[in-house]
């Protein structure tokens, strides 16, 4: 079997799961932006898609260049991710069945729900209906995006399975922090016993950013330092202000995009996410989890999905940094119960979300579409 995993600006984070497909005997290839400074997957073909996601929307010049690009691989099966071009691929696939998984429904739905997102919404609801058509079975990564989809936008009938992207879990943290994740440290001018709280994804608002950072500055005076890895392009609405970044205390350091990422969090002590946001089931949580770090974060959907509060991690209100600061001056005071947490939370994720659980899922998916896809 042919795959295509078809992502956007996140090529890079799908090689995990190719390589597992390559391991049960799928012929895969990526489709989608990818860091080249990393060494090429052996087995795997890498399909630059450099498109942004508003050039999707309004250019012709799109279709044109996935259907090349697809037709140039011939699969059996097309395996999107990401809303751009998620949308667009399917109606590209030639002969090739098609499964979209579903990662969150993002900014359009916010967490706890909002009006002023109705128009939003209502233009989501008609785009991924229109791609109903082209698309042979559908994956969820939370039981919140799959009702609200059953409701609103797929026809009775359709096929649907649950399942998240994975994470690896062969490896066992090492106990101490790593060579590289202490030069981490070090770079950042940080003494070995401070704690590091880690936000790594998109650095936008509607991922609680500016709360996280508000919390802070609350705990600046008891040595807590704040590193945000990741890129702060977004759209206007959702940007960080360039004002924010300057006017920052000096406890919280912006890292920008890194190809180091596992570095990065292994120098972390606690990993935050107080997003509103409407997640699938975040990376950045799972491979936290995987890394027995500690986590703090929202009952957003996806969110709860991993993380039992005082279980696996904490949960906090979105919009709370009060709250947000109080909990991890919580952990920074008790180390045995964030190293508790940690525990519990690699535990639980490997147990049902790493890749080898998860592989399962798409094969089935895959062969489902192939059966529908065949059936016309």
């Amino acid at each position: 079997m042919k795959v295509l995993l078809a992502g956007g600006r996140d090529g890079s984070k799908r090689i995990a799961l190719a390589k597992e497909l390559v391991g049960v005997g799928c012929d895969v290839a990526v489709m989608g932006r990818f860091d080249h400074t990393v060494p090429s997957p052996r087995g795997i073909e890498l399909v630059d898609y450099q498109q942004s996601t508003r050039a999707a929307l309004v250019s012709h010049r799109v279709g044109d260049e996935l259907l090349e690009g697809i037709a140039g691989l011939n699969p059996d099966v097309i395996h999107t991710f990401t809303t751009i071009p998620g949308l667009e691929i399917p109606r590209h696939r030639g002969a090739a069945a098609v499964v979209k998984t579903v990662t969150g429904r993002g900014t359009a739905f916010p967490f706890p729900r909002s009006r002023v997102r109705l128009p939003i919404q209502a233009a989501y609801r008609r785009l991924q209906r229109a791609s109903t058509q082209h698309v042979d079975h559908w994956v969820f990564q939370n039981s919140v995006d799959k009702r609200w989809f059953e409701q609103n936008v797929l026809p009775t009938g359709t096929s649907t399975s649950m399942g998240g992207s994975g994470v690896e879990c062969r490896h066992e943290p090492e106990p101490e922090r790593s060579a590289a994740a202490n030069a981490v440290r070090t770079a950042m001018g940080i003494e070995p016993d401070t704690v590091l709280v880690l936000m790594a994804g998109r650095i936008i608002r509607p991922k609680g950013t500016l709360d996280l950072i508000r919390a802070a500055h609350m705990l600046r005076h008891q040595g807590v330092v704040l590193a945000l890895a990741g890129s702060r392009h977004a759209r206007p609405w959702d940007r960080v202000p360039n004002r924010v970044v300057r006017t920052a205390p000096d406890n919280v350091h912006f890292l920008g995009e890194r190809n180091d990422v596992a570095d990065v969090m292994g120098a972390a002590d606690i990993v935050a996410l107080p997003t509103r946001y409407g997640e699938g089931l975040p990376r950045s949580l799972l491979e936290a989890c995987a890394a027995r770090k500690a986590v703090v974060s929202t009952a957003a959907p996806g969110c709860a999905d991993i993380v039992v509060d005082k279980v696996t991690g904490r949960l906090v209100r979105p919009r709370s940094p009060v709250e947000l600061a109080n909990v991890i001056s919580e952990l920074t005071s008790d180390r045995e119960a964030m190293h508790t947490l940690g525990k519990n939370a690699r535990q639980h994720v490997c147990a049902e979300f790493a890749l080898d659980k998860v592989v399962p899922v798409f094969l089935d998916a895959y062969e489902r579409a192939i059966a529908r896809r065949s059936k016309g």
